[in-house]
């Protein structure tokens, strides 16, 4: 199967993102739109303009959060795994509001925000796949930098966190 195909929501149901007792009906009354597959429009370096990773990285990305996200309705054909991980990725680019990434995908506002949350959940899984806290680290912060009580630290970026204990 191919993860980024929109040419067949079986192949989605058959690898289990859309929840099996939901089917597409359409009506005369119901708008289904037709949405942008960014991996196959967008060049290698408009998508990293946009989405700030590479399509490699975010198809590694999907590949591992994609059991824990679900397409919730069947209302214009959902909104697939993909599309809601580049409308996650594009908030986190632009840190702006949520009505500006879900206009980009097409969805309401409150869908983008149970999206962005339900993505950031899923990566904040992750975690300790990728997050390693290193034992002793203070002594070594405080000897090279002069840094008093550092336990790590994220692109340079300090951020003080307050203590559990």
């Amino acid at each position: 199967m191919h993860l980024f195909s929109d040419e067949s929501d079986n192949e989605m149901y058959e690898a289990g993102v859309f929840d099996s007792n939901l089917s597409i009906v359409g009506s005369k009354d119901h708008r289904n739109y037709a949405r942008i597959n960014y991996m196959s429009v967008l060049s290698e370096k408009e998508f990293i303009f946009r989405f700030r990773l590479n399509k490699t990285l975010v198809s590694e990305l999907l590949i591992k959060i994609m059991p824990n996200l679900r397409v919730h309705s069947s209302r214009n054909n959902g909104v697939s795994p993909l599309h809601q991980l580049l409308l996650t990725l594009r908030f986190y680019a632009l840190g702006t509001m949520l009505v500006s990434v879900a206009d980009f995908i097409g969805v309401s506002k409150t869908s983008a925000s149970r999206i962005v949350s339900d993505v950031s959940r899923a990566i904040a899984g992750l975690y300790p796949q990728y997050v390693r806290i290193l034992q002793n680290t203070q002594n070594g912060f405080y000897e090279i930098a002069g840094f008093p009580r550092i336990l790590g630290a994220i692109d340079c970026t300090h951020v003080p966190i307050q203590s559990p204990g």
